[in-house]
């Protein structure tokens, strides 16, 4: 919900999903001034958890990505 709700703040389009080994993978879609803000976020976490690392890669914009959401 974390990141969810972090996304949502800064309008970003895309997705999250919690993976089977307790990793949280993002797609997300915006402008490089919101998607930094969104990295800022990422990186310090929620107040409840704890982020060991980030793996980051940038890739071509992908229109097909709508309004943010959690995928499972």
């Amino acid at each position: 919900m974390f990141a969810t709700r972090e996304a949502m703040k800064l309008s970003l389009e895309g997705w999250v999903r919690n993976e089977p080994d307790g990793t949280v993978r993002v797609r997300a879609r915006g402008s490089q001034e919101k998607l930094r803000d969104f990295l800022v976020k990422l990186r310090q976490g929620p107040p409840w958890g704890q982020v060991d690392a980030i793996d980051l890669n940038w890739r071509q914009d992908d229109p097909a990505l709508g309004p943010f959401q959690i995928v499972y």
